[in-house]
């Protein structure tokens, strides 16, 4: 329906996006912790978090120099 929307920098625009939304959804977790200086919410979510946050870095980085070429 939309061909002309579906270009490759849309798509990467779309990561980007999805990315910095998931990392939104964290940083009441990490503000938490860095204002307790201690990690209340068990260790699966510490993982979750953690992990969810070190992939939203990577896809950052990642899609901003890949959209820039």
């Amino acid at each position: 329906r939309y061909a002309k929307m579906k270009t490759v920098t849309n798509i990467y625009i779309l990561n980007l996006a999805v990315a910095d939304e998931l990392y939104i959804l964290g940083l009441p977790f990490l503000t938490t912790q860095n204002v307790l200086s201690y990690w209340p919410f068990g260790s699966f979510l510490c993982r979750v978090v953690m992990t969810a946050d070190s992939m939203n870095q990577f896809t950052s980085i990642f899609c901003l120099p890949v959209m820039s070429m």
